[in-house]
């Protein structure tokens, strides 16, 4: 396993998982180095599976049998080395994540703040800390949040084709704007349209009334699914003075950000190539029977990250090539 970000794995339970090691001593590791060294050889923090201990991340609870959810494809794509600046995580992501950290009440527009920051905050480090409130998840559990199904009984109005296309239709256009709410980020297109289908009318409409007892019901799902996660992380940022010049040398500001969700801070650490450090008391959160399985038998569907990296080399290999064919392919070629 590789120090870090060991590699991914699909869990029929779990779903989507980034699985995470520590870092490698002495005795684990013969020549006793240290992957932080910059160059590309990411075989000396490498130890035999079952020599080392792991915990996860979960990513995205509904990828369950393949990867469907953007974020899933997007870490999968950085640990194979592209960054192909997918919606899910734009090029402003750290910015705006400590642009929120220090709610800054001096700008009018935090957009532009934001676009402020881009250029003088720089990531420093990275750390998966243990989750304090863990607790296990339910088994093989994939619907939308229990809260939702709890509530579904006390429904107002009896569900109709129309009512359902309408619900369905609408999910996709309110998920981006209920995500980029505080606490909201791993919210799912299924969960809100469960939700949907208590708080919305006979036509499924949400008014203002209903659309706040719907964040609320996805608040305390997104709360349960936090209490599921074995570990949590914390940021730590640093931003330069942007009056800085030569008879003034620039002063950092020092910035931590914690509970940090997990794509953006797997997403981070992988963009901005910053390892992330995992914490001995992360491995304390161990279910019945894990701590004595090697991560091979945990996720059967365990994937290295080394594996990712050699896959990209493959793809990258094969899209340029494409780019610079002396001539266009004959139909025969294609064939």
């Amino acid at each position: 396993l590789k120090s870090g970000i060991a590699g991914f794995a699909v869990d029929p339970d779990l779903g989507f998982v980034c699985v995470l090691s520590g870092e490698v001593d002495d005795n684990e590791n013969g020549d006793g180095g240290d992957d932080n060294d910059g160059d590309d050889n990411d075989n000396d923090n490498i130890v035999t599976m079952d020599k080392r201990q792991f915990t996860y991340a979960v990513v995205s609870p509904t990828d369950v049998e393949k990867l469907s959810c953007a974020e899933s494809l997007c870490l999968v794509q950085l640990a194979g080395g592209l960054d192909l600046g997918a919606a899910v995580f734009p090029p402003e992501t750290l910015a705006k994540v400590v642009a929120a950290e220090l709610q800054n009440e001096e700008s009018e527009d935090p957009d532009i703040y934001v676009e402020q920051l881009r250029a003088r905050v720089t990531l420093l480090s990275v750390t998966a800390l243990q989750n304090d409130h863990y607790s296990s998840p339910p088994k093989a559990n994939h619907d939308a949040s229990e809260s939702s199904d709890n509530d579904a009984s006390d429904r107002s109005y009896q569900s109709t084709p129309e009512r359902d296309e309408a619900i369905i239709h609408s999910a996709p256009k309110i998920r981006p704007a209920v995500r980029n709410l505080p606490g909201l980020s791993h919210v799912t297109s299924d969960q809100i349209v469960a939700a949907m289908n208590v708080h919305s009318d006979d036509r499924g409409t949400l008014d203002r009334a209903a659309f706040s007892e719907l964040l609320g019901t996805l608040r305390r799902g997104a709360g349960r699914f936090m209490n599921h996660q074995k570990v949590t992380f914390r940021i730590t940022a640093s931003i330069s003075d942007d009056e800085a010049s030569i008879s003034s040398p620039s002063r950092l500001k020092l910035v931590d950000v914690h509970d940090v969700p997990a794509f953006q801070a797997l997403a981070l650490s992988m963009r901005c190539k910053v390892p992330i450090h995992v914490s001995d008391e992360c491995f304390e959160n161990a279910d019945d029977g894990e701590e004595t399985v090697n991560v091979g038998k945990r996720f059967p569907a365990f994937k290295p990250v080394q594996e990712l990296v050699e896959d990209a080399k493959v793809m990258d290999g094969f899209i340029s090539s494409m780019f610079f064919k002396g001539k266009a392919p004959d139909n025969d070629d294609k064939m």
